[in-house]
C-alpha cells in the first residue's frame, strides 16, 4: 500500500451529525459487520460522552466527491451509530445509566445539556486519498490479530455491579473445580462468570432464555438489596453441597453431569427438591446415586431408550433456549426426585417408567450392547403369552425409581408386590410399549 496522509483531527459530535445529514458520511463499507451492539453498550457510551470521559479513536477515510469532503468510517462504526441514534432519539438514556439524566431522550434535554453534548470533541485518525482496496486493507490489519469480546467480556465492561460481582465470586468456588465443569480456555474468556449468571438467574426467577434475558438480570440487579441477595447465595451454595452429597461414591467430574447443560439440569431440580424440604436417609442417596449412574451411561443421542435419546438431544439442539432446559429438568426431577415427594405415580410418570424400563433391557451395562429379554424376578422365566405379560413392580413399601424396578409375570404376582396396573410388556417388549410420552408439560414439577 502507498504511504498516504494520516492526521489526528479532533471534531465535536455536532461535525458527525452534520456529516450524517449531509450525506457526506457512509457509516457501514460493504465488508463490515453490520451493527452489533445492545442497547446497554449504547447507553453506556452516552453515559460516557455526558460525563466527558474519553473515547477511543475512530478512523476515517476522506475524499472530495463533487467539490466537497465525504468521509468513510474504517473503525469506529458501532460507536458512531449509537451517537447518531440517540441524536435521532431511537432511544432514552435507562439503566444501565444511573446519573440525572435518567429517564431522558435527546430531544428531552435542556440547552445546555445540548450544547455540552454537541460539543464533546471525539478524536478522528483520518486519511486522505485511499481507494477501496486500501480502505479494506486497514480494516483487515486493525482487525486481523485482535480478538473480538465475546458477550461476556462485554457485559464485564458494560454492567457492573452486584450481579457481576457476585457471578464472579461464585465462579471462583473450589468445589466447582473439582466438578470440572470449566476448561481454562473458557475461564481464560470468561464463560465460567456467564455460566454462572445463568444459574442465579433461573433462582432469580426461573428458567430463562439465554439468548433473550441474561443481559438484563445484570442491568436490574446493578445494585442488588443486600438480603435478597444473600438469600440467593445461601440457596446456591445449598444446591452445590446437596450435589456433593448425591454424588457419594462416584465423582460428578467423571460423569456426563460435568457438562454444562446437564450440571444446569441437575442443578434447577436440586433446588426444586430442596424447596419442598423433604429430608433424605444414607439410603435414599443411594437410590439416587443409582439412578444417577443409569442416567449417565444411558444417555446418548443414539440411545435405545428413547427417553433418553430425548434428553440428550436436547442438550444439543437448541440446548440454551427456555424449552430444552425446562423439558430437562422436569425429566431429571421426575425420575430423582419425585420418588421421595410422593410415591404414588401419575399416569404420564407410570407410562414414561415403562417406555424407559422396557427399553433397558435391550442394554448393557455400557449401554451399548444388546442383552436378553427381561425375566420374572420370581419365576426367572421369560414369557411371551399375553395373558402372562411381563409388569413393571417393586418389593413392598420400596420406593419406585427404575434403578429398584422388577419385573414379574402376571401369574407371579404375590401382595409384597406394588405394580403399575396395565402397563405391563410382553415380547416382543420394545413394540408392545402402550405409549412412549416425549412431552413433559403436563408433569407436576
Amino acid at each position: 500500500m502507498t504511504s498516504k496522509n494520516w492526521n489526528s483531527s479532533p471534531h465535536p459530535i455536532s461535525d458527525v451529525r452534520d456529516w450524517d445529514d449531509l450525506k457526506r458520511l457512509e457509516i457501514k463499507p460493504s465488508y463490515q459487520r453490520g451493527a452489533v451492539w445492545s442497547r446497554a453498550a449504547k447507553i453506556m457510551l452516552i453515559d460516557s460522552i455526558v460525563s466527558e470521559i474519553p473515547m477511543p479513536k475512530i478512523l476515517v477515510s476522506k475524499k472530495i466527491i463533487g467539490g466537497s469532503t465525504h468521509r468513510t468510517i474504517i473503525d469506529g462504526q458501532q460507536r458512531t451509530r449509537a451517537i447518531l441514534e440517540f441524536l435521532g432519539n431511537e432511544f432514552p438514556l435507562t439503566s444501565p445509566y444511573e446519573g440525572k439524566l435518567k429517564g431522558k431522550f435527546f430531544r428531552d434535554f435542556t440547552e445546555v445539556e445540548v450544547n455540552k453534548f454537541l460539543s464533546y470533541q471525539i478524536d478522528f485518525n483520518e486519511s486522505t486519498g485511499l481507494n477501496d482496496d486500501e480502505i479494506r486493507e486497514v480494516y483487515s490489519r486493525l482487525n486481523k490479530y485482535t480478538t473480538a469480546l465475546n458477550k461476556q467480556e462485554l457485559r464485564r465492561a458494560d454492567f457492573p455491579g452486584d450481579f457481576l460481582d457476585l457471578s464472579e465470586e461464585l465462579a471462583n468456588d473450589k468445589t466447582l473445580d473439582e466438578f470440572n465443569i470449566f476448561s481454562p480456555s473458557s475461564r481464560r474468556r470468561l464463560g465460567d462468570v456467564e455460566y454462572i449468571s445463568e444459574l442465579l438467574s433461573v433462582l432469580i426467577d426461573g428458567v430463562q432464555d439465554k439468548k433473550k434475558n441474561l443481559d438484563s438480570f445484570y442491568i436490574n440487579h446493578m445494585k442488588w438489596d443486600k438480603l435478597e441477595k444473600q438469600k440467593i447465595v445461601k440457596r446456591f451454595n445449598n444446591i452445590i453441597s446437596f450435589i456433593q452429597k448425591i454424588f457419594n461414591s462416584m465423582h460428578i467430574s467423571d460423569t456426563r453431569f460435568r457438562q454444562k447443560s446437564d450440571f444446569y439440569s441437575l442443578f434447577i431440580a436440586v433446588d426444586k427438591f430442596i424447596g419442598r424440604e423433604k429430608s433424605l436417609t444414607d439410603e435414599d442417596i443411594v437410590d439416587i446415586e443409582e439412578v444417577l449412574h443409569i442416567l449417565d451411561n444411558g444417555i446418548s443421542p443414539s440411545s435405545e431408550v428413547e427417553f433418553f435419546k430425548q434428553y440428550a438431544v436436547r442438550c444439543l439442539s437448541d440446548a440454551n433456549s427456555s424449552s430444552s432446559r425446562t423439558w430437562r429438568v422436569k425429566f431429571i426431577y421426575s425420575l430423582l426426585f419425585q420418588p421421595f415427594i410422593t410415591n404414588e405415580l401419575t399416569e404420564d410418570q407410570e407410562r414414561m417408567y415403562i417406555s424407559i424400563l422396557s427399553d433397558l433391557p435391550y442394554l448393557d451395562d455400557s449401554g451399548m450392547c444388546p442383552i436378553v429379554y427381561p425375566s420374572c424376578i420370581l419365576c426367572e422365566k421369560t414369557d411371551d403369552k399375553e395373558d402372562n405379560r411381563l409388569l413393571v413392580c417393586w418389593h413392598g413399601n420400596s420406593m419406585k425409581n427404575i434403578a429398584n424396578a422388577m419385573w414379574v409375570h402376571k401369574n407371579c404376582l404375590d401382595g409384597n408386590c406394588q405394580v403399575i396396573d396395565n402397563m405391563g410388556i410382553y415380547p416382543p417388549y420394545k413394540d408392545k410399549v402402550q405409549s412412549k410420552l416425549y412431552n413433559l408439560s403436563d408433569f407436576d414439577v
